[in-house]
């Protein structure tokens, strides 16, 4: 994928996010720029980051959320891994790419049931969980939240963000603060 470093003539920063806070109904939401947001789940004690991305293409561009969870923890070394789900047609749980050092965390989330269990719904292009010295960042790119614009014949289409699929994405940074607590 690659990233623009200039934004499309046809983008319009924060038109995603407007549509997306439709969707985060239920949610405390707190503008933090044009294309950033902070979230907040009264119930569970989350806090999440939004955030717009712009990908270009021939004659469109695609707009994507990235909601990115900060989990306090002792720190570390510096790792990253990325998160998948597992199974050819059907998923069947989750799987890792990980750095050198960070087989046991990649393990200990493999093995957590209730993580499998919030994280199988989720529908997403990339999921990446990152450890600096303050702790963890958990970003993931949905498939909803988004929105296609195309040049010719000009037209924008929204992929909304279904309800369940907000409750996975809460549940699943829930679930993360937990297991990765000690990590």
């Amino acid at each position: 994928m690659r990233w623009l470093k200039r934004s499309p003539a046809a983008y319009r920063p924060g038109s995603l996010l407007a549509r997306l806070r439709h969707d985060l109904a239920g949610l405390e939401f707190e503008a933090d720029g044009p294309t950033r947001a902070r979230v907040r789940c009264r119930e569970t004690g989350v806090e999440f980051s939004t955030e717009e991305q712009v990908e270009g293409r021939f004659l469109m561009h695609v707009v994507s959320t990235r909601f990115s969870c900060r989990i306090p923890c002792g720190g570390g070394a510096p790792v990253t891994m990325r998160i998948r789900h597992r199974g050819a047609w059907k998923r069947t749980g989750i799987g890792c790419t990980i750095d050198p050092g960070a087989e046991e965390v990649a393990e200990r989330l493999a093995r957590d049931a209730a993580l499998a269990a919030t994280m199988l719904p989720l529908d997403f292009t990339d999921f990446q969980l990152e450890r600096e010295p303050t702790g963890w960042i958990a970003s993931l790119v949905h498939y909803g939240g988004s929105q296609v614009v195309y040049q010719f014949p000009s037209t924008v289409q929204y992929v909304r963000l279904a309800p369940q699929q907000l409750q996975s994405i809460v549940g699943t940074f829930s679930r993360l603060r937990t297991v990765l607590a000690g990590a």
